[in-house]
């Protein structure tokens, strides 16, 4: 990529604010899975929508659409919750939006771009996405950006930075604001132009605190950069200490003072655990690891303080981490599973959460046919409302794979 394309991908936010602006926080909102199975368990691209209202009652109005196969992810939706982006099995993206009468319509079943799409960020401005490619550097991994139109037309303006196994990114708020965390290894930002020369892959020219992205740093899974350029890496933090983890997911507490990674790999031998990073004024560093959490594939924090909700499909169990009250090895501490309301979950994969209006909180989770409800609440309170069954046991096509709900 040229440096002029490069430059457009920085400006994307130029592009238009229309997704910007949120409807109501208190209102009927949409809940959007795919069931990627058909009776005979062959791959389907059936997506369909639920209603949720204020009070948090889940209905099946009986409202489907037709994407690509997408077994499991989260879907993003822009700030207006009008367009959905989802990352479907085979790489492409599955695009869709909501007209003003609520009903969905396809916009691109199965787009193409430069990416093999395995997750899909969206940009607070609601005028871009980023699509994680969680493949190796040298296979295309990394983070591209998507401008999305008013009308929810995707176009893909390619490459934003490179990096190994890439599982999303964080951008943070606050006093950290401009930057972000990218949960990668490997990570390399695009070339950058030096003191109006050509650019340059391979520099690693300090600049104040900050080194030029251009060149790879190896053995890292939290990487803290300038956002949304990517050009510059302002520290990195390793809280495994070795090679062996495959990160899944990742979140930023409310407070914006950690950030915490779940390893769920399979091969390592080593035990699933979670690993912590502190962010602060001196940047981001290491800050221990949760041992034996099994399979933690999707984390969610509380919107109240530090306290974490652990999806463990494996487990068919939800975990909860809390802040630890004593000195220790990691600020963080397991304080169980939950307490069900009904079942126990059963293969809890990916979660959403609402972060505002009187559901502020609440969270769902897909599980293997239903969707489970829990809800945090202040002083490290986590609450499992129960399942809302997706349909029959014996129906094949009601499997819950990605989930989506309007912000």
């Amino acid at each position: 990529m040229d440096a002029a394309r490069h430059d457009a991908v920085v400006d994307a936010s130029d592009a238009g604010l229309c997704h910007a602006t949120m409807a109501a926080a208190d209102r009927t909102r949409k809940v959007v899975v795919s069931h990627p199975f058909d009776q005979a368990q062959n791959a389907s691209g059936e997506f369909e929508v639920f209603n949720l209202d204020e009070t948090g009652a889940l209905t099946e109005p009986g409202v489907h659409f037709t994407l690509g196969p997408t077994t499991q992810g989260t879907i993003a939706l822009t700030p207006d919750g009008l367009v959905g982006l989802v990352a479907e099995d085979d790489g492409t993206l599955g695009v869709f939006r909501f007209d003003a009468s609520g009903a969905p319509h396809v916009v691109s079943a199965s787009l193409s771009g430069s990416f093999y799409a395995t997750g899909v960020v969206m940009d607070p401005s609601g005028a871009r996405a980023y699509v994680l490619d969680d493949q190796t550097v040298g296979n295309g991994g990394g983070i591209y950006t998507e401008s999305i139109a008013c009308d929810g037309t995707v176009a893909d303006l390619g490459l934003l930075a490179s990096a190994d196994l890439p599982a999303t990114v964080l951008p943070l708020g606050g006093a950290s604001a401009g930057t972000a965390v990218v949960l990668a290894r490997n990570f390399r930002g695009l070339p950058v132009i030096l003191d109006g020369g050509p650019p340059d892959a391979n520099a690693d020219v300090a600049v104040s605190t900050h080194h030029d992205a251009g060149a790879p740093l190896p053995g890292n899974d939290a990487v803290l950069v300038a956002w949304p350029s990517a050009t510059k890496v302002i520290g990195t933090a390793d809280p495994f200490g070795d090679q062996l983890a495959i990160v899944s997911s990742g979140v930023t507490t409310t407070d914006g003072r950690y950030v915490l990674l779940g390893d769920n790999s399979q091969f390592s031998g080593i035990p699933n655990r979670v690993g912590v990073v502190s962010i602060g004024a001196s940047g981001i560093a290491a800050a221990g690891v949760v041992e034996n959490v099994m399979d933690p594939e999707c984390l969610v924090a509380s919107p109240f303080d530090d306290t974490i909700l652990v999806t463990s499909a494996f487990g068919n169990a939800l975990f909860v981490l809390t802040h630890a009250t004593e000195a220790g090895s990691t600020p963080f501490v397991m304080a169980g599973p939950l307490t069900y309301a009904g079942p126990a979950p059963q293969l809890p994969g990916p979660a959403v959460m609402i972060n505002r209006g009187s559901l502020n909180g609440r969270v769902l989770v897909a599980e293997n046919q239903a969707i489970r409800q829990v809800q945090f609440a202040t002083g490290g309170v986590v609450t499992d409302l129960g399942p809302t069954s997706s349909g029959p046991a014996s129906d094949f096509t009601d499997l819950v794979g990605a989930i989506g709900v309007q912000p």
